[in-house]
């Protein structure tokens, strides 16, 4: 199990050991600034090669990422040499004199002020960067995470760009922030992967990704609002991806939540019917069962107060509009309307099926009565058949 993270200071990135051996030739300027970044990429590789398996070397070179001679180790004289610089790097930017250990890849608590750019790489073992910073782009693109990739309470400024990506132990983004687009288009999770907590402000990007069983989204949170009609019409596919994605993994209760998502982001663009306020604001898209109960109690309670309101008509023309309601109960023994009555009518109105009106109304009931009675019964059987529908929704196995 992955230990509790703690809180760190956040440091710049240049006194980061792990970080300036990732970007030893310098931070490319932009994402198109290639030559940088394969120069970065090739040290990276050179200086992790005792670290990767036989494996990890030849997924390399079979992908074109380095040619066969250029992916060798460093001697034993370039790695002191490389220490040496590290060590005077650090301490130029204010950091610690310290080298990395040979544990784990960690890049925690740091503030990336440019383009972070690491396509192509290879992670192969243990990796943090949990509470990083990204204040520009991130790019992951067609990386290899091989050990424990964390990106605990990480905040993306930017794009996250993880296309292509691949993820074969734990893959922990709980409480990640993205402020920006999350691209994980095409990304094999192949282990435990938790979302949970995390922040999207735009529709995440899983088209073409395969999940893990193991995927946890609880208490995740999901913007959806868009002022371009573009944006809606990505989003709605977005959505829609993960609520396939969910549903191939039988997490009906994942597949609701982005289901509605889903249903909103089409109204963005296509407007809003009365069938959909009534399914959204009735029962959240079928997720709920205590929202159309609520909606049933209070139907229940208007019209209650109807039903007693009408009573209490009737018992006023009966009396006479001359005498006081109080004195007429006092005087003449005129009862007044029963509460409990009342209460019974929209009771029974409230469970239709059980078939208890005829007791109730009786043969002397008026029109208006019976009207408003049907009009209690349709409403209620409508939230019924929404209370059924949660139920069915958030205990169904297929």
């Amino acid at each position: 199990m992955p230990e509790e993270v703690k809180e760190y200071k956040l440091t710049p990135a240049n006194q980061n050991p792990w970080y300036l051996l990732m970007i030893w030739y310098g931070e490319p300027s932009a994402p198109e600034d290639m030559e940088i970044a394969s120069q970065n990429r090739l040290f990276w590789h050179r200086y992790m090669f005792e670290k990767m398996t036989t494996e990890q070397r030849g997924d390399l070179i079979e992908r074109g990422v380095h040619e066969g001679e250029n992916l060798k180790p460093f001697s034993r004289q370039e790695k002191l040499e490389h220490e040496q610089m590290l060590r005077e790097r650090i301490k130029k930017n204010g950091g610690d004199d310290n080298y990395p250990s040979n544990g784990v890849i960690d890049l925690s608590g740091i503030e990336i002020e440019k383009d972070f750019i690491a396509y192509n790489y290879i992670f192969p073992h243990h990796t943090k960067f949990n509470q990083v910073k990204f204040r520009k782009r991130a790019n992951f693109y067609n990386s290899r995470f091989y050990g424990y990739a964390e990106f605990v309470g990480v905040e993306f400024s930017e794009m996250a760009y993880f296309r292509y990506a691949t993820f074969y132990a734990w893959a922990n983004f709980k409480g990640a922030v993205f402020l920006s687009t999350a691209d994980y288009r095409n990304v094999p999770f192949n282990s435990t992967t938790d979302f949970s907590e995390a922040e999207f402000t735009m529709a995440p990007v899983f088209h073409g990704s395969k999940m893990y069983l193991d995927t946890d989204w609880s208490d995740t949170k999901f913007s959806n609002r868009y002022e371009q009609e573009a944006d809606a019409v990505r989003a709605e596919r977005c959505w829609s991806t993960l609520k396939l994605l969910m549903n191939q993994m039988m997490r009906h209760d994942y597949e609701l939540k982005f289901f509605a998502l889903e249903m909103e982001a089409r109204t963005l663009y296509r407007g809003k019917s009365l069938s959909y306020n009534l399914y959204k604001y009735l029962s959240d898209f079928g997720q709920s069962i205590s929202r159309p109960f609520y909606w049933l109690v209070g139907v229940f309670v208007l019209f209650w107060a109807i039903f007693y309101g009408m009573q209490f008509y009737e018992y006023s023309l009966s009396v006479g509009a001359d005498q006081g309601y109080f004195t007429s109960y006092y005087v003449n023994a005129v009862a007044l309307p029963s509460v409990s009555q009342s209460a019974l009518t929209s009771l029974v109105n409230s469970v239709p099926f059980v078939g208890l009106q005829k007791y109730v109304y009786g043969a002397e009931a008026s029109t208006l009565t019976l009207v408003i009675g049907v009009v209690q019964t349709l409403i209620s059987s409508i939230l019924l058949f929404l209370i059924g529908l949660g139920i069915r929704n958030r205990y169904r196995i297929k």
